[in-house]
């Protein structure tokens, strides 16, 4: 039932809520906190946006919030942008499978009345206190080492900061 696509957004809306509400969250910082590429989270914030679970500013400062108090916002809320359930009649194909069809329907229902009764303000709470699950970078398969720090040479920008360098630094060996 849960896709990764799903799970992804709820960390997104998980650590948007774990911010003060008057701080926007960005791209960027989500993308370092979720270890999830840019590219990626843009597509599941256009979705979250689209679905009116945040909202989004422009400009400096900007980012994303929600759109309504987290105490109030189901976690149902935000898997359902990204998972559809079949209707009832789309479940039986063929007569004999009537019984399966019967539970995956029973199923279906007492997981979305579980998933409406969890609020993301109790995951929000848990990230904030830094309990279990306060990381959110996944397990990359890639690892990077740090870039080295870049060149900078000590050499004087024009013609007339030569004389505070020192001469040693201009003289050639001969």
């Amino acid at each position: 039932m849960l896709t990764r696509i799903s799970r992804h957004a709820l960390n997104v809306v998980t650590l948007v809520a774990a911010q003060a509400s008057t701080t926007s969250l960005t791209t960027k910082r989500m993308s370092d906190e979720l270890g999830l590429s840019v590219s990626y989270l843009e597509g599941i914030l256009k979705e979250l946006k689209r679905a009116g679970v945040l909202c989004a500013f422009k400009g400096p400062g900007g980012g994303y919030q929600l759109n309504q108090d987290p105490r109030f916002l189901n976690v149902w809320e935000v898997l359902s942008v990204f998972i559809k359930t079949p209707a009832s009649g789309q479940l039986s194909c063929t007569p004999e499978d009537a019984g399966v069809a019967e539970l995956e329907a029973v199923f279906l229902e007492r997981s979305v009345e579980f998933l409406k009764s969890k609020k993301i303000a109790e995951f929000a709470g848990q990230f904030a206190s830094g309990g279990q699950g306060a990381s959110f970078k996944s397990a990359g398969r890639f690892k990077f080492k740090p870039l080295p720090p870049p060149l900078k040479p000590e050499s004087p920008n024009s013609v007339f900061q030569l004389h505070s360098f020192p001469a040693s630094l201009f003289a050639m060996n001969a």
